[in-house]
């Protein structure tokens, strides 16, 4: 692997913002439930259970998104400062629809493979022009199989049967 040409990294508020979201919709739903069954908005106050739940709530958002990162170089890959892959020497490209959006799913030769959120990638231009080079090369010069979502997503040429 050679240097770092360009990264992406979850920001911290973002992250922060993302948690206070899913507490205050928890609450919400508390307050709504609490007020047509008794009638005091605020009778579920008292309930400690409810409150491990809100923070349970608050922390799974901020815990699964911080530290995220992308990052690439002119060949590579890497994701989560764990799993990398040679973008050059890819031999599977699949892209599948999940509830939020699509995963794009990379494997190259030596055996290495990540999985990532498509819209993860596409969001620096420049990362994603690195990555795409590398995907096109590997589908046109080395043959690497890919799935009709990701021809279709990503646009790139049909295999020639």
């Amino acid at each position: 692997m050679g240097r770092t040409l360009e990264g992406y990294r979850v920001a911290t508020s973002a992250a922060f913002g993302s948690s206070c979201v899913f507490a205050g919709v928890i609450i919400v739903f508390l307050v709504i439930l609490s007020w047509s069954e008794s009638g005091d908005p605020l009778d579920w106050t008292g309930a400690w259970y409810l409150w491990v739940i809100i923070g349970i709530g608050f922390a799974y958002p901020l815990l699964m998104m911080r530290g995220k990162t992308v990052t690439c170089g002119v060949d590579w890959l890497m994701y989560n400062r764990k799993s990398w892959v040679n973008t050059y020497e890819l031999n599977e490209v699949k892209v599948t629809k999940y509830a939020g959006g699509y995963h794009i799913t990379l494997k190259d030769t030596s055996g290495r493979g990540i999985m990532l959120n498509l819209r993860t990638v596409q969001e620096l231009p420049y990362l994603w022009d690195y990555v795409y080079l590398g995907i096109m090369h590997s589908v046109v010069y080395g043959g690497a199989r890919t799935n009709n979502e990701a021809v279709r997503r990503l646009k790139l040429p049909r295999p020639v049967t």
